[in-house]
């Protein structure tokens, strides 16, 4: 009986030092120790807004409004189900889906330049 209560006692004081984690897996060890890392890991930095400068601020606004960030999401998942239809030479609906990943191309890249624009030159200005 002494010796059963030595060993829950020392199984117990083990688990209450390290936190619960005493009679974990080395994979479940590093699970928790991932969860804690991103738990204190800080947001990216964002520019203040540029209120000097009219045209700089509304390309900050726009760029920053959750609208134009769902949207951009909304058109990546549209360019993604473009890219499970097949594409062939001899079938009808080839010629319409490259126009739209055309267009969808060139909204990304509006995307970048706004990003880029409100981003970086904001922050050196």
């Amino acid at each position: 009986m002494i010796g059963l209560t030595l060993f829950v006692g020392v199984v117990i004081a083990n688990y209450g030092e390290n936190k619960g984690t005493a009679l974990l897996t080395v994979d479940q060890r590093r699970w928790c120790d991932l969860k804690k890392r991103l738990k204190i890991a800080q947001p990216l930095h964002l520019p203040p807004r540029p209120d000097h400068h009219r045209a700089r601020a509304i390309i900050y606004d726009i760029t920053q409004h959750i609208i134009f960030k769902r949207t951009i999401a909304i058109l990546v998942l549209i360019n993604s189900a473009l890219l499970s239809v097949s594409w062939d030479i001899n079938m009808e609906h080839t010629k319409p889906l490259a126009n739209v990943s055309s267009a969808l191309t060139c909204v990304f890249v509006f995307e970048v330049c706004l990003l880029f624009s409100s981003i970086f030159f904001l922050s050196h200005n």
